[in-house]
């Protein structure tokens, strides 16, 4: 099925690796809807398109347990001005249902006023960090966060994607960053993950476009779920890995990262967007697969639907199922779930606008929930 976008922050990148024996690669599309998850409680409004909100429940802050990176546009196409495209924000509460979105300095909004909030992250003047940062994963081990996200540039010929004398479309890629307090970050001096072939070559090539990373902690590693293109099966999940027992900063943004699972050894088919968590015995995993079958008035847009898949080990997954749209969204995208240990699986989404002409644009941060 061809598939034309125009959203310009649904764009990705990717790489080659050797992949290690797994069970057959499952496809998301599927006709099972899942019915238990408790919808349309909103965390954030008023900005002109934000999503993706990754939220981290730091016990160690017993006053603003609840962190969020999140990003887009706050209230003016690009964020002017601030550098690049999309950007990175960040929001802190002290019970996940009242949000403070950091505005500068010392300040947070508690107002829902986009116009005064100010970007913890944003594009520099690189080949590879020119125009997007986004989907943004954030862990914290010990006393540091690093962050995972997605970043593009002009690629090789120094012109953005499209735009005349364009030969190459964008350079996507994956980046990395760590902080002490969530707000101000130190980016790597080159990418985390990118393709070898990104460089210089046109999108949608077979294993490129590594993007939207869903980044975890465990067993003394790093791993890191991501999609990227697959010429015969589209936006799918790939897997990368990081050994350090004892991680820092300066070694998170300067050790190489070891691509295990892309291409025909990708984890899931047709599964973009993708984020990862681990309770108990089981991983979950979310992400925006087009139900194409499913598609109403807003064709594709309205086809992707949030789609669950579970794992005993983060490699080898089965398709549960999706989840319809509530009434005030056209659609559902870019989930993000977190748990916190009270039985309950939170999930974060964008909620589009949609009407007649279709805006993808979201305007809204919600939340639904269900139990374990």
């Amino acid at each position: 099925v061809a598939v034309s976008m125009n959203n310009p922050a649904y764009c990705g990148a990717q790489s080659s690796g050797t992949a290690t024996l797994k069970l057959p690669q499952p496809t998301a599309i599927t006709n099972t809807i899942l019915t238990s998850w408790t919808k349309g409680e909103v965390l954030l409004k008023n900005f002109m398109n934000m999503y993706n909100a990754n939220v981290l429940y730091d016990a160690a802050d017993t006053s603003f347990p609840y962190k969020m990176w999140f990003f887009g546009w706050r209230a003016t196409v690009c964020n002017p001005p601030y550098s690049g495209c999309d950007a990175i924000f960040f929001a802190r509460s002290s019970n996940s249902n009242q949000w403070q979105v950091y505005s500068g300095g010392t300040s947070f909004d508690s107002t829902m006023n986009p116009s005064k909030w100010v970007p913890v992250i944003t594009a520099q003047n690189k080949y590879y960090d020119q125009w997007h940062n986004g989907d943004p994963s954030v862990v914290k081990v010990g006393g540091t966060y690093y962050i995972a996200y997605s970043a593009t540039g002009f690629d090789k010929d120094g012109i953005d994607a499209g735009q005349p004398g364009d030969t190459d479309g964008a350079f996507n890629n994956i980046m990395g960053a760590a902080s002490l307090d969530g707000i101000t970050w130190q980016k790597r001096s080159s990418p985390l993950l990118a393709a070898p072939t990104e460089y210089g070559s046109a999108d949608n090539g077979q294993n490129r476009m590594y993007h939207r990373p869903s980044l975890m902690y465990e067993n003394g590693k790093f791993r890191l779920w991501f999609d990227h293109w697959d010429t015969a099966h589209g936006l799918s999940m790939g897997y990368a890995e990081l050994s350090m027992p004892n991680p820092s900063s300066a070694a998170f943004l300067n050790a190489a990262w070891t691509p295990l699972y892309i291409g025909s050894q990708s984890l899931i088919y047709q599964f973009p967007n993708p984020a990862v968590i681990h309770i108990g015995n089981t991983y979950y995993a979310y992400a925006d697969t087009p139900q194409y079958y499913d598609a109403g008035s807003g064709g594709e847009w309205t086809a992707r639907k949030i789609t669950e898949a579970t794992s005993p080990d983060g490699i080898n997954w089965t398709v549960r199922g999706y989840i319809n749209p509530e009434s005030g969204c056209a659609a559902d995208h870019v989930p993000e779930p977190y748990y916190v240990g009270d039985g309950k699986i939170y999930l974060t989404y964008g909620c589009q606008k949609g009407g007649t002409p279709y805006d993808y644009t979201y305007k809204e941060i919600r939340r639904m929930w269900r139990p374990l």
